[in-house]
């Protein structure tokens, strides 16, 4: 049996896997899963509470429904900013891991 001089080594499932999905320095797919429960259950708390702070200005000062408008307000607002800035700084660690492998690669 001849043997092909030209043949290239072709990586194994669980090679070509591994580099799919190593990132964020080099967490795991389970702790960059953990690590978005986190963040979106903070966000979520975060609007609650001051969903819960508006109801008590409401119940305490009697100005019904204004404390529980002017806490979902803000609330919506401190949800949406900690979505973009969270976007954001994904955005620029996923641009950070594309250069790392451009690097690794040259």
């Amino acid at each position: 049996m001849e043997q092909d001089s030209n043949k290239t080594e072709v990586p194994s499932v669980s090679k070509v896997a591994d580099d799919s999905y190593e990132s964020q320095d080099g967490l795991s797919p389970l702790a960059i899963g953990y690590a978005w429960v986190v963040r979106i259950t903070t966000f979520c708390f975060e609007f609650a509470a001051l969903l819960l702070l508006g109801r008590f200005v409401d119940v305490r000062f009697g100005v019904s429904p204004w404390g529980l408008i002017v806490g979902f307000v803000i609330g919506l607002f401190a949800f949406i900013t900690g979505l973009i800035a969270t976007i954001k700084s994904l955005e620029e660690a996923e641009e950070r891991d594309e250069r790392d492998r451009v690097d690794k690669r040259s």
